[in-house]
């Protein structure tokens, strides 16, 4: 597992765009701006930057990992999407709303351990261009130690996993970020939607509209 040290924090530019792809692209992780919270994020496809994500939020290895596509090309290649899942999205994305997708990859499949996964298009601009950029969806769990709150600021995430030994490669500094929920994640099942997490988007758990 790769355990260098974070070598240095970069803004949101041209250069601290190149910066975090070179950190992605080489298996690595990074810490950085979306729509809600600052998040971790690694290539999805990366299995080695999967199980460092783990490890730096100490998470519970049973459970899964959210991602987010830079594009709805992006999403329809790596994700199979029934009608109604193709409609949330055209009405939600890009934004805070995450839909538990059933992959088409055997790439991400083998990396995150699952076929069913919490998928979302950020608004984040920053944040979708990587995505897109990097050719594959990028994990996008919050940048924050297991069980506790999500960060707002790079100060604070590193703050949080101060005496980590596995820290993240990069931090990628886009300020202070507005307070807010986390996405929300819903599974569509026919036209019935669960919301399996309450975040920043409401939604009501079936959907009722005939078209």
């Amino acid at each position: 597992m790769d355990m260098r040290p974070v070598s240095k924090t970069v803004k949101i530019n041209k250069g601290g765009l190149a910066a975090a792809l070179a950190v992605l692209l080489s298996g690595g992780v990074i810490t950085y701006p979306t729509e809600t919270l600052y998040g971790l994020g690694t290539l999805a496809i990366n299995k080695e930057g999967v199980k460092k994500i783990f490890a730096i939020k100490a998470r519970p290895g049973e459970k899964t990992l959210p991602l987010i596509v830079g594009s709805f090309q992006q999403a329809r290649t790596y994700f199979k999407m029934s009608k109604k899942e193709n409609e949330l999205a055209n009405k939600f994305w890009p934004g805070p709303l995450s839909l538990v997708l059933k992959t088409k990859s055997p790439k991400l499949r083998n990396a995150l351990g699952a076929d069913r996964l919490a998928v979302r298009y950020s608004a984040n601009k920053f944040a979708s261009l990587l995505a897109e950029s990097s050719g594959a969806p990028l994990v996008s769990t919050s940048a924050n130690l297991s069980g506790r709150s999500g960060c707002f600021t790079i100060a604070a995430v590193k703050k949080q996993f101060a005496r980590n030994k596995i820290k993240p490669d990069l931090y990628v500094d886009g300020g202070t970020l507005e307070a807010s929920l986390p996405s929300t994640i819903v599974a569509v099942h026919g036209r019935k939607i669960t919301v399996i997490r309450n975040g920043k988007i409401v939604l009501p758990l079936t959907d009722d509209n005939n078209d």
